[in-house]
């Protein structure tokens, strides 16, 4: 939990709910009774890192071990870091409060190559230095783990150790060998010398050497210090695939507010561009009536509106149908939207889109990656224009009327007739949907979005041979296709080709960019993820420091014999299918996928080798729902307070929280009717960020013969910190005495004020005049034309201002207003609170 010495600086910042933690569904422990903590670090922002599954997941397995404990930490946005670092404060985790020099691990998960420079930024802010050699044995192991640590050499100086391949068991037994080291009073280098070498998928950067040759600049030795180091690391399979059934709900919107339900793992399709389908290979699916119970026991404790349907293709789920028919037995009536964020184009059908968009319409994206046959042929897309076509069609007849497909360019011998075929495809969609409108005499238009993005060449693929198009070139095929394009009905962006570069430099680099990597964070690169923050002469200075060109990184073919930075982990994919693959492509040619026959890629042998393949599960019972059959709707009207972190809640996430509380308590809302049903929730009045409050309303429409009194029973524990339920009673006919939030005129407020530059008096004789304050930019108000009554009290903590103010719907103050005329009179910035203490109808009783 935040602390006070923190708390003072979310009064200045954007989005303080971000850092005060809180959120129901966090785990708390007592740090005094556990043997290991470990931070989790996500190296981007909360709304961006509260959306991965992967983090949900582990925070579950670790906080399952008695003896250890997991807490959260993110990249914080720059205002908050500028008020950390002004202050002198260290990053700290969310739910302790403590600084990550506390921890004993602090992990950090890769999933995207330009999130690098923000792993620094967090290791700065920390007060944590960010070279391994340069940190003592009293300060936290630095662990990364993710989709980028197939490649970590770029990282190599940065961190203790990395965990390759799928974390659920690896990181258990990690923190295990680390308890008994502490146990023992063993050193780092002890104890990082012990994962190397009993611990299976565990990398440890600085027990290995790597040569280069001094004329070419090419790896040609990479190597372990000692012979009792594994030359080749091995990738972790977990032993089952687990699901986060009970994960952190956050407070504030993020990015995927939803149940991410993994209907199975890897990929058959061997798409030569993708590394994940081929990292992450066996493909592992579970049963339909196992993920069933999973979704409705996730369902039952978060109160999520959606149900998100995951993996590389959820598409090649063999039992989709009738996972999503088992879903839709109770999703419907509980008003829960399913969604399938990965379609292939040519498994799309009108019955599986009335399967997905019952509750709401949500729009349809594919992702052909290829205009022409001929380059979907040499990427192993396996996919004809006339599955396409036919799939789209289909959905223009189900009544859509926008579709959104995402491509590439710059891929392996691509041509501009290939880039040309982008625009063709789109504008034959839109002449599809032009026949169609013409025969149903309708004219509501239709929208074709492309998105387009550069190719970038990736360790462990098939194409991490090639090279990637120069920016130059990019740029030029970008224009091309821009060109090309004539109609408005076609959308069309692309990203920025800087970026790419980078990320292919990241992708296919070695332990040479470690300094880049810190050159460029020391000149500002941070948050390079983010286009609007993106400063590409930021990293072409750095690379200029270091005598280093990206060019030889992104620009150059690797040869097949060639040495690779990667060549030392094994996903279980052999090399010689790899270049087998690469030359595929070259000669325009297909593999079909792994359920029509087995290309022999080397994972069959890998997993017999060392495992069987991981098993799922027992099913978890079906949640149950509150009985609806007497369709009995009731409306109950909640007093609450809203205290502590709950007030940096604003008043559209508190809609959304209050929403989901209400669900995870068994209670069916009634919802408005339309495309996207909201439930139906009214709040009495609405709460400026920082001011907390103790008297609180809202109504609620509930579906179902129930009392007040079972609801209060039921809300008990349901609420995030700071959430307290006071008094609950029915609105109906019989109860005439209940105001409507309309009538309420006038809010009593108490204002603490901490400064040294003003007294009570000097208040008292401010206020005795008129006083103009801006209520808006250009508009100045009297503030006694506002104010009910008002009193100035000297306390030994500073002064205390307890006053009325005008709240109804013609006359509202705020009382932060208050506070700001009295710093701009005696130009000071003293430190508030601000409370809520109770509100008035026109006659002066409570409301």
């Amino acid at each position: 939990m935040i602390n006070k010495e923190y708390e003072k600086l979310l009064k200045h910042i954007q989005k303080p709910g971000r850092y005060t933690g809180g959120e129901y569904g966090e785990v708390i422990k007592d740090k005094s009774a556990v043997d290991v903590r470990f931070a989790f670090a996500f190296p981007d922002m909360y709304e961006i890192g509260m959306s991965n599954l992967g983090m949900k997941i582990l925070y579950g397995i670790i906080n399952n071990l008695d003896y250890a404990w997991c807490e959260r930490v993110f990249a914080p946005d720059k205002d908050f870091a500028g008020e950390l670092t002004a202050n002198h404060l260290d990053l700290y985790a969310l739910e302790s409060g403590d600084p990550l020099r506390e921890f004993d691990f602090v992990g950090f998960t890769l999933s995207y190559e330009l999130s690098y420079s923000n792993i620094l930024y967090m290791l700065s802010l920390a007060n944590i230095p960010l070279l391994a050699s340069e940190r003592s044995d009293d300060l936290p192991i630095i662990i990364g783990g993710g989709m980028c640590a197939y490649n970590p050499e770029p990282l190599a100086e940065f961190f203790d150790l990395f965990a390759i391949g799928e974390g659920e068991d690896v990181i258990a037994e990690i923190i295990e060998l680390y308890r008994e080291h502490k146990t023992r009073g063993l050193d780092k280098c002890g104890f990082l010398l012990d994962c190397a070498r009993k611990i299976e998928g565990v990398y440890v950067p600085s027990l290995y050497k790597a040569e280069y040759d001094a004329d070419s600049g090419k790896l040609i030795k990479f190597a372990p210090k000692s012979q009792d180091i594994p030359a080749v690391i091995k990738k972790r399979l977990a032993s089952k695939l687990c699901d986060a059934v009970r994960p952190i709900v956050p407070n504030i919107e993020c990015v995927h507010d939803r149940i991410t339900l993994e209907i199975f793992r890897g990929c058959m399709r061997g798409c030569r561009f993708c590394q994940a389908g081929f990292v992450c290979r066996p493909m592992r699916e579970r049963p339909a009536e196992i993920l069933n119970g999973i979704a409705a026991e996730s369902y039952k404790n978060t109160g999520y509106d959606e149900i998100s349907l995951v993996s590389l293709s959820v598409s090649d789920y063999s039992d989709l149908y009738n996972l999503a028919s088992r879903l839709k037995c109770w999703t419907d009536e509980l008003n829960v939207n399913l969604s399938l964020p990965s379609m292939r184009i040519d498994a799309f059908s009108q019955e599986l889109l009335a399967q997905m968009s019952s509750v709401r319409r949500s729009g349809l994206t594919f992702a052909p990656e290829a205009g022409s046959q001929r380059m979907r042929d040499v990427i192993n897309k396996n996919l004809s224009e006339q599955e396409i076509l036919e799939s789209v069609k289909s959905a223009f007849d189900a009544g859509r009327n926008t579709v959104k497909l995402y491509f590439m360019i710059g891929l392996p011998g691509e041509t501009d007739e290939d880039i040309v075929a982008i625009a063709e495809l789109a504008k034959t969609i839109v002449g599809l949907y032009q026949k169609r409108e013409n025969k149903q005499n309708n004219n509501r238009g239709v929208t074709v979005s492309i998105s387009v993005a550069s190719f970038v060449p990736k360790s462990h693929t098939p194409f991490c041979f090639e090279a990637q198009n120069s920016h130059e070139e990019l740029l030029r095929k970008q224009q091309l296709l821009r060109d090309e394009i004539n109609s408005r009905k076609i959308k069309y962006s692309y990203h920025d080709a800087r970026i790419s570069k980078l990320e292919a430099v990241f992708s296919r680099g070695d332990r040479r960019l470690a300094p880049v990597l810190a050159e460029a964070f020391r000149l500002g690169a941070c948050f390079d993820g983010w286009d609007e923050r993106f400063e590409y002469d930021i990293w072409m200075q750095a690379f200029a420091n270091c005598g280093l060109n990206p060019e030889d990184y992104a620009r150059r073919e690797y040869g097949y014999d060639e040495l690779l930075p990667w060549d030392f982990i094994d996903i279980g994919v052999t090399r010689e299918f790899l270049v087998s693959e690469n030359k595929q492509a070259k000669s325009v040619n297909t593999t079909p996928n792994c359920r029509e026959q087995c290309a022999a890629c080397g994972i069959a042998n890998y997993c017999t080798a060392r495992t069987t393949l991981p098993q799922t599960e027992p099913a978890v019972p079906l949640a149950s729902t509150a009985s609806v059959s007497d369709g009995i709707k009731k409306t109950f009207r909640i007093k609450f307070e809203k205290t502590d972190v709950a007030k940096y809640i604003s008043h559209l996430d508190l809609n959304r929280l209050f929403a989901r509380s209400l669900t995870r308590a068994g209670l069916k809302l009634a919802h408005s009717e339309g495309f996207n049903p909201h439930p139906k929730i009214v709040f009495a009045s609405t709460l400026s960020l920082g001011i907390d409050s103790l008297c609180e309303f809202t109504d609620v429409k509930i579906i179902g013969d129930i009392s007040a009194e079972e609801i209060s029973a039921r809300l008990q524990g349901v609420f995030p910190t700071g959430i307290n339920i006071l008094d609950i009673c029915e609105l109906n006919q019989n109860s005439p005495s209940h105001k409507k939030f309309k009538e309420i005129d006038s809010t009593r407020f108490l204002i603490n004020v901490n400064s040294q530059s003003f007294s009570a008096k000097d208040l008292e004789k401010l206020f005795s005049v008129d006083v103009h304050a801006p209520k808006k930019p250009g508009a100045m108000i009297n503030l006694k034309d506002y104010i009910c009554s008002i009193k100035f009290i000297d306390d030994s903590n500073g002064i205390k201002i307890d006053c009325t103010l005008k709240t109804n719907q013609q006359e509202y103050l705020n009382p932060q207003i208050i506070t700001k005329a009295i710093d701009t009179h005696f130009m000071t910035l003293a430190d508030y609170s601000i409370r809520k203490i109770e509100m008035y109808d026109k006659s002066g009783e409570c409301f």
